[in-house]
């Protein structure tokens, strides 16, 4: 039976190791950690079992310590070398929006801000680069220099969107607003009983983003750099647009 559950725990502990499902860094390390005892722990209940060849059960903890062990290390190893030794992030910006407000700003945006000689790196919008949904909030917190939030009519309501905020927020990304004609910055009371306005947004605590962290995520994106859009969109105003968010 111990060694069953061995057999379970070691896969579960390697997918999450290169998945990181969790948004924020400290709840994956937290994850993989407990994992880590958990799996130790059941070498230790191994030396209790009666009727056992001795000798092929030393052998079988030594074996799962050493993977476990080796689990952690690379864990770690993996996790400060994407933080700090990996030789830049893949994207330079990354289009947070709401798709039936901004779709087709978004994907002009993505071109103009790809036909600068500024824009060294890529751009992610998710109908070109999401290619799981798993990995999303993953995406935000290490491999972006910026976050630009698309401020449309509807966007504070749409919890993937603001899942990214909450993401960036933790993460310490910087996060610039693009403020659209139609937006308009909701009052306190929207924000205060955002899970009944928004009930979908409880679907972000499997993702370890809590209400609260959600809340002040929205009042702190109310504070970050603005540029604000007035009137219809013209190529003179895209490139005012890009020379602003390059310089964010």
């Amino acid at each position: 039976q111990i060694l069953l559950l061995q057999c379970i725990i070691i896969p579960l502990l390697v997918l999450t190791v290169l998945v990181r499902p969790w948004a924020i860094v400290a709840a994956n390390v937290m994850d993989i950690s407990n994992t880590v005892f958990l799996s130790m722990m059941l070498i230790v209940f191994a030396l209790f079992t009666s009727e056992v060849d001795a000798k092929a059960l030393a052998t079988l903890c030594c074996i799962i310590l050493v993977l476990a062990l080796v689990m952690l290390v690379g864990s770690v190893v993996l996790g400060f070398y994407i933080k700090f030794m990996r030789n830049g992030k893949p994207f330079q910006f990354f289009l947070c929006h709401h798709k039936y407000g901004a779709g087709n700003f978004a994907r002009l945006l993505k071109m103009s801000l790809l036909a600068s000689s500024q824009v060294t790196k890529k751009v992610f919008l998710d109908s070109d680069d999401l290619q799981d949904l798993g990995s999303l909030f993953a995406t935000v917190a290490a491999d972006l220099d910026s976050l630009v939030v698309i401020c449309s009519k509807e966007i504070l309501s749409r919890p993937w969107c603001m899942g990214e905020v909450s993401t960036a927020k933790v993460n310490n990304v910087n996060v610039v607003k693009v403020v659209l004609p139609d937006f308009s910055w909701p009052d306190d009371s929207f924000i205060e009983k955002y899970e009944i306005n928004v009930p979908d947004a409880s679907l972000l605590t499997k993702y370890g983003l809590g209400m609260d962290l959600v809340k002040e995520s929205i009042r702190w994106l109310g504070q970050q750099l603005t540029v604000t859009l007035t009137g219809e969109v013209t190529s003179v105003k895209l490139s005012v647009l890009v020379s602003s968010l390059l310089k964010s």
